[in-house]
């Protein structure tokens, strides 16, 4: 959290990346936010992936002790599944039978902490629509990378979009899809015949040659199919360079028009008005989200001007050692 994400969180494109200004992470994070262990933080910290979450929590840049306590309830979801191990490795058919339904906890467990989460951040969206769809001032540098990667990708679709390729290039691309296929058909009915069948409980001399009970890791059609894989990789990779390469004379031509500043100020108008709207709404169907709004707003804006005090004051010194 802190030598990642709050470490990354001051570069603008990975704040866009991460999503940072969309209503579902500012849902997120108001939920991350939230003072004690509610049913949501609870479930966003143990239910998420460990590392992504984190991370998250630093960009959002959430109280340390906060995460820390809401993490603890993992405990619940750790110690069955390092149980569900553990007993794995015993012979005996009571351990391994033990083991499964350890197992079945743990998928249990880790379900509805998933389940929760996603119920927490779809109740926090529809109790706060305007709130969390209106795009704050403070973000604008993310909403405009957001929009300009969006018209980007607009355009690549569009000049790639499959009644606009070449035909040799369609033939390329389901040459790909049928070599995945097939590996992939290998790996799943096949996959005895591919790699050899081994448990926790298995010694680690089978695997080599001169043991009796010699286990092959990867046989021969194993590494045909690992093979043809990585045919399919090669081919479906090609095949998106030669599609970007087809969207790039138009992708430039765009990117220069967007890096004017007229292109730039058109598109703040246009938030502006948006902006406003929304906070007509707001006053009138969530009063309490636009006063939440209107002091957050005012806090942003002073917080950007004593920035911007500080950096001139910056200036000014560098430049009176420089006329020392």
């Amino acid at each position: 959290q802190k030598a990642i994400g709050e470490a990354l969180g001051s570069q603008p494109w990975v704040r866009a990346a991460c999503g940072v200004q969309t209503p579902f992470i500012r849902a997120v994070e108001m939920i991350l936010k939230e003072k004690g262990l509610t049913m949501g933080k609870v479930a966003i910290l143990c239910g998420g992936p460990d590392w992504p979450t984190s991370v998250l929590t630093g960009l959002l840049k959430c109280e340390l002790k906060e995460m820390m306590i809401g993490t603890c309830p993992i405990i619940l979801l750790i110690m069955p599944t390092v149980l569900t191990g553990a007993f794995f490795l015993k012979t005996d058919k009571t351990y391994a039978t033990i083991g499964t339904m350890l197992f079945m906890l743990s998928l249990v467990i880790c379900t509805i902490m998933g389940l929760l989460a996603t119920y927490a951040v779809q109740n926090m969206i529809e109790a706060h629509p305007n709130y969390l769809k209106i795009k704050l001032e403070k973000n604008e540098d993310l909403d405009w990378i957001d929009f300009r990667s969006s018209k980007i990708s607009d355009i690549h679709y569009r000049v790639n979009a499959w009644e606009n390729i070449p035909v040799w290039t369609k033939m390329y691309m389901i040459l790909g899809l049928i070599v995945m296929n097939v590996s992939l058909f290998m790996f799943t009915w096949y996959s005895s015949n591919c790699f050899g069948e081994f448990d926790l409980q298995t010694s680690s001399e089978q695997f080599n040659d001169d043991h009796d009970e010699y286990i092959e890791l990867i046989t021969p059609l194993g590494e045909l199919a690992l093979g043809l894989f990585v045919v399919a990789s090669f081919i479906f990779y090609s095949y998106r360079k030669f599609l970007k390469a087809r969207a790039a004379p138009e992708n430039e031509a765009v990117v220069a028009e967007l890096d004017t500043p007229e292109a730039f100020a058109a598109w703040s108008d246009s938030i502006r008005e948006e902006r406003v709207e929304l906070e007509e709404n707001m006053k009138k169907a969530q009063p309490d989200d636009y006063a939440k709004y209107a002091k957050e707003k005012e806090e942003a804006r002073a917080e950007a001007e004593a920035e911007a005090e500080a950096a001139d004051g910056t200036q000014s010194i560098q430049l009176k050692d420089v006329v020392l």
